[in-house]
């Protein structure tokens, strides 16, 4: 997966600010256990292969050594496709959302919206800070209320992104709202008329979500 893959996925005016992946020690399991997997049934297979061929057939010790050859191409798959998997997910930041992306042939994208973002746990054992791989728990006020990431990479990093465009974009959506449609003295019906047209414009823009947009509509109408 390519990042003209990921900008594909970028809304009108948001641009991608930090891609990740899991640690590399996600696939210590995986290489180990399939690797000693692969190496006790090549062994085998050899051995049995190896020797020496009865007087008399059938010969079972040959089709043993065929059929441990054989049992070898499990692991082996599986080790790929863990590989390709790790390859394949993505955790992007950009401007307005944190991405999730997995999957080699059928993929699937979780958003969570930076104005959705409550809160940000990091985890780290010491292992990980020597390391530098942790989990960060995004905590949203979705109805999932809580997306983990496991063993990232630079995680300190990666939170640190997030927090950053966070204030960014909420400083954004600040800014191009007029006092209408921000806390202040009662508005009048020409200011409100204006505040929806740019809070229109925002949603329409993708610079809020929908939530955020009748939040604020609610308000300036309160307003009037």
């Amino acid at each position: 997966m390519g990042d003209s893959y990921i900008r594909s996925l970028m809304s009108t005016g948001e641009t991608v600010q930090r891609v990740s992946r899991q640690h590399w020690v996600t696939l210590v399991a995986t290489v180990l256990v399939n690797g000693l997997s692969i190496l006790v049934l090549l062994a085998l297979s050899t051995w049995l292969l190896a020797r020496p061929a009865p007087i008399e057939p059938p010969d079972y010790f040959r089709w043993l050594g065929y059929a441990a050859l054989l049992a070898a191409l499990w692991p082996i798959g599986r080790m790929v496709a863990d590989l390709l998997s790790w390859q394949a997910r993505r955790y992007v930041i950009s401007t307005r959302r944190v991405m999730e992306i997995e999957g080699v042939i059928n993929r699937m994208v979780r958003d969570s919206n930076l104005d959705k973002v409550n809160d940000l746990v990091l985890r780290q054992s010491l292992l990980g800070r020597l390391l530098d791989y942790g989990d960060v728990d995004i905590i949203t006020g979705s109805d999932a209320g809580l997306n983990r990431l496991n063993r990232l990479s630079h995680p300190i990093l990666f939170k640190k992104a997030i927090l950053d465009n966070k204030e960014d974009f909420d400083a954004l959506v600040r800014g191009g709202l007029p006092m209408a449609a921000q806390d202040g003295p009662a508005s009048t019906p020409v200011d409100a008329a204006t505040a929806l047209a740019q809070l229109q414009k925002l949603r329409e823009q993708n610079l809020i979500s929908e939530e955020e947009f009748q939040r604020k509509r609610a308000e300036v109408l309160a307003r009037v």
